[in-house]
């Protein structure tokens, strides 16, 4: 019980941005487990360090620790941790600049996803892989995942997934210089966030929206 609060802990703390703190937990974790029915827990901790190290920038850290929790999680078939560390290790090597590498693991995390039958993370393995494809010229590849993407995770009623999947799709006919196709995405991004109330994320669509007007 006490690795899980502290594994639930490291897990908020990164979404604050308090590594530090977030790393204590880590450790705290990692010197408490020794018995090996507990590695689904020491999985997680290496996971949440590999956060840590990702948005530290330190890619070899990085993967390392994800490595050391994609096994851990294999060892008690843990589908849902594997499909995360998965999908991390593709942002990991997106954030380094490999697009190619980061295709690679976003593929397998959307496997195993797909497998496990979890709608929220297909939707987002999907649109992760989308993003890696578009940075390297698969643009119908990317649209094709990001269009799948927006039927699921609309059917789960997850808006504002959507709404960052509506801007991707927008970006991409903008791209093909299908203006007005790319005007209907960025309005339907514009309505869902606007609905949400998401202040910063209306500013970027109206950027978009600025930008595709000079462009026609």
């Amino acid at each position: 019980y006490r690795c899980e609060f502290l594994n639930e802990r490291a897990f908020a703390l990164i979404r604050l941005g308090e590594y530090g703190e977030a790393e204590h937990c880590v450790r705290a974790v990692t010197e408490r487990i020794l018995d090996p029915a507990a590695a689904g827990e020491l999985a997680r901790a290496q996971s949440n360090y590999g956060v840590i190290a990702m948005r530290r920038g330190d890619w070899e850290a990085a993967h390392q620790s994800f490595e050391a929790a994609l096994a851990g999680y294999r060892m008690v078939n843990d589908r849902l941790g594997m499909a995360r560390t998965l999908n991390n290790l593709g942002l990991m090597e997106k954030n380094r600049g490999d697009s190619e590498r980061a295709i690679r693991y976003a593929k397998s995390a959307l496997e195993v996803s797909e497998d496990v039958g979890d709608t929220y993370l297909v939707g987002t393995h999907l649109t992760n892989l989308g993003l890696y494809e578009f940075k390297v010229g698969e643009w119908d590849d990317a649209r094709n995942h990001w269009e799948r993407a927006a039927r699921l995770l609309e059917g789960i009623g997850n808006k504002w997934e959507v709404a960052n999947v509506e801007l991707n799709l927008g970006n991409y006919y903008r791209h093909k210089r299908d203006l007005e196709e790319a005007g209907a995405h960025y309005d339907r991004a514009r309505v869902i966030v606007e609905e949400l109330g998401e202040a910063r994320e209306l500013v970027l669509v109206k950027e978009f929206q600025g930008d595709l007007a000079f462009s026609s």
